[in-house]
C-alpha cells in the first residue's frame, strides 16, 4: 500500500527544475481599472502601516529614555511622533473610508479587497 502511494504522488510530482525553475510568464496589462488601482492602493496601506509600527516604536524608545534620563525634550518629542503618527493612520483609515463610500454612491469598484 505505501509503495503504491508513493507511485501516486512521484507520477503527480514536477521535476525540480520546474520547481527552482519556472516558467516565465509574459505580465498582461490591466483590464480594469480595479486592477491598475488596486495593487497602488494595497502596497500603499501596508507601506504606511509598517513605518507607523516603527514611528510607534522609535517613539516608544525615545519616551523610555527620555523618562529615564529625565530629559523633557525627548519625551515631548516622542509624544510629538505619537500625535502625529495615530492623526496619519486616522487619516489613512478615512481615505479607505472615503473610497468605499465612492464606490457604494457611484457602483464602481475600485479596490478589491479579496487579495488581502
Amino acid at each position: 500500500m505505501f509503495s503504491s502511494t508513493l507511485t501516486q504522488l512521484h507520477a503527480q510530482s514536477r521535476p525540480i527544475k520546474e520547481l527552482l525553475y519556472p516558467a516565465q510568464t509574459v505580465p498582461q496589462p490591466p483590464e480594469t481599472v480595479t486592477d491598475l488601482i488596486n495593487p497602488v492602493i494595497l502596497t500603499m496601506t501596508v507601506v504606511m502601516g509598517i513605518i507607523a509600527l516603527f514611528a510607534f516604536i522609535w517613539a516608544g524608545y525615545n519616551y523610555l529614555i527620555g523618562a529615564s534620563q529625565s530629559d523633557t525634550n525627548r519625551i515631548a518629542q516622542a509624544q510629538k511622533i505619537i500625535y502625529w503618527t495615530l492623526i496619519g493612520l486616522v487619516l489613512l483609515a478615512a481615505v479607505f473610508f472615503i473610497i468605499q463610500i465612492i464606490e457604494i454612491l457611484l457602483g464602481v469598484s475600485i479596490t478589491d479587497l479579496s487579495g488581502i
